[in-house]
């Protein structure tokens, strides 16, 4: 016997006996469906193990309890706008034991039941369980209070998903950008063939579907559809995975809406090793895909006339101008920002984009370069007030602007907290979740949405912003190990972004490296010339907090003038 800590999923569908009675082969089809489409592809992609189904239940191990929690989260979403199938899941973690091809112990009875309280389309979890997540989670689930159940000794405090969720965020496949939106690229993911009959490359086939899927989705300015299910506009994504014993090889075409063969490439590997093999493959694809259609969309947005540009298309420009987070990016998306406005004043996503751009470039030493911006921001800010329902990230950008005026954190931290709620997984929204918490003093809270955009967000153009967001709360958390390495992490890709800059220097000077802090305050003053500890302070003083405090005097001893 193999006794273990573990998270454990258990999962049931809703009225399966009624279903069976009613119409048996469309409900062992949606079962089927469920299966290889959502429950495979997100226990691969959070690393868990599926280790006992039950035909409409299954048992699910994790070795971690946000992994457990992020699958949990992600299979209801996506089978929210099914009316088909609903699930109840509960999750727990405990003591478990194996044998031979079954699980049991405590771990798996509570999360049992758990999951049998659970509300269809919900989920239960334990005390225990509430108290591993991160920052990012905690505002998904409310106490339930006691409960005693079925065969367990002790009462157990409960937390719930599911019974007051919003109903206006949509589900998307991927967690990302799954909708259609008029005048963005939009890509078609298609399943990758497998040639030969073997469930382990069948598999990794899907492993691999998921992870693109998964990388791509978080790209704000691409559209991207499962199934291949796209139109006759779209891009298309194909593939086979072809296997000789341990060898595998795959290829991989991106095509033109024409079909025309873009880009194509082809990766060897081992079996053996198919975890890096589906690693590194999603990566350099998912970058070199980006990199395609960013240089295939900007031609075609550059040959074209102000006036005959859509709002769409403005908005889509300033999301792709949005590279390397310098002055001249921040200018060039702003503008773009503003004609979207200008064209079609009841576009949500404009006004956030703009308004947190806005805010974000002050913050970072580009307030004066910026004023035509800033000058705009009120009536930016009062004309999308009717606006904020539809997106959450609208929502919680008017949040921040009204924050950097009055400068009350409640508001500001009680709104991070509803739209982490709505939008738990948007790569965007937990940027700008992050970056209003830490201007606000909550440093702690702030790097979970960092580093958890780093997790989702590889390759998308927010990450550079997390990057040096996770720098700079690492500076207030006292970790200047850290900073410097997040720091040097944004800087390689990033060189004209001062934020990293000024969190090296603090960092450094911190730790004692006075020559490192004096070269990395020295290119930061070339970017931001006239900036004062005293500027900044005005723009930004975190609140007064301790790590804030703590950030401006590693300024001071890298030689920032007051």
């Amino acid at each position: 016997m193999d006794r273990k800590l573990a998270a454990i999923l258990a999962a049931d569908v809703v009225g399966f006996s009624k279903m069976m009675g009613e119409d048996e082969a469309s409900t062992l089809d949606a079962i089927s469906q469920f299966r290889t489409k959502i429950l495979g592809p997100e226990v691969l992609g959070n690393r868990g193990k599926v280790v006992k189904s039950m035909g409409d239940g299954w048992l699910v191990e994790f070795g971690s309890v946000v992994d457990a929690i992020n699958c949990s989260m992600k299979v209801q979403d996506k089978l929210r706008n099914l009316d088909k199938l609903k699930l109840r899941i509960g999750v727990h973690i405990g003591d478990v034991i194996h044998q031979e091809d079954d699980i049991f112990g405590e771990g798996v009875n509570i999360a049992a039941r758990l999951e049998a309280i659970a509300n269809p389309g919900g989920i239960a979890i334990s005390d225990i369980t509430y108290a591993s997540l991160d920052g990012t989670l905690t505002p998904s689930f409310d106490d339930a209070g006691q409960r005693k159940l079925k065969n367990i000794a002790r009462p157990i405090n409960i937390w719930i998903r599911g019974s007051i969720m919003t109903t206006d965020v949509q589900a998307p496949w991927f967690g990302g950008n799954t909708g259609e939106r008029a005048g963005f690229p939009k890509l078609a993911i298609h399943s990758i063939k497998a040639s030969a009959d073997r469930q382990e490359v069948q598999e990794l086939a899907d492993a691999l579907v998921f992870d693109l899927g998964a990388h791509l989705s978080a790209i704000r300015w691409l559209d991207v559809v499962s199934d291949g299910a796209g139109s006759e506009l779209s891009y298309h994504l194909q593939g086979s995975l072809r296997s000789s014993g341990d060898k595998l090889r795959l290829e991989i075409q991106v095509l033109d809406p024409a079909r025309q063969v873009l880009w194509q490439h082809k990766k060897d590997g081992s079996l053996s090793d198919s975890f890096d093999f589906q690693d590194d493959a999603s990566e350099a694809i998912s970058a070199n895909v980006i990199g395609t259609l960013l240089e295939t969309e900007t031609s075609k947005l550059a040959g074209l006339d102000y006036d005959t540009l859509t709002a769409e298309q403005c908005l889509l420009r300033g999301m792709m101008a949005y590279r390397t987070v310098s002055e001249a990016s921040f200018s060039a998306s702003l503008s773009d920002y503003a004609a979207a406005i200008e064209k079609d004043p009841l576009l949500a996503e404009a006004y956030a984009e703009a308004i947190f751009m806005t805010i974000g470039g002050g913050t970072t030493g580009f307030k004066k370069k910026l004023k035509p911006y800033f000058d705009m921001l009120p009536e930016w800010t009062q004309r999308a007030e009717p606006l904020r329902a539809k997106d959450p990230l609208l929502d919680l950008s008017i949040a921040v602007a009204r924050y950097s005026e009055d400068k009350q954190i409640a508001p500001v931290v009680g709104k991070v907290e509803e739209c982490l709620r709505r939008a738990p997984f948007d790569v965007q929204v937990l940027v700008f979740a992050g970056w209003g918490l830490l201007w606000s003093g909550r440093s702690a809270e702030a790097l979970d949405c960092f580093l958890k955009t780093e997790r989702l967000g590889k390759f998308s153009p927010y990450l550079i912003a997390a990057l040096g967001g996770a720098s700079t709360a690492y500076v207030h958390l006292g970790d200047d190990d850290s900073a410097i390495l997040y720091a040097n992490k944004g800087l390689t890709t990033a060189h004209e972004y001062p934020t990293l800059h000024a969190s090296l220097a603090a960092a450094c000077a911190l730790k004692g490296m006075e020559a490192e802090a004096a070269e990395a305050l020295a290119t930061y003053r070339k970017l931001v010339p006239e900036q004062t500890i005293s500027q900044r302070m005005a723009v930004n003083n975190y609140a007064g907090s301790t790590g804030g405090k703590r950030f401006y005097e590693g300024l001071r001893l890298a030689g920032m003038p007051e």
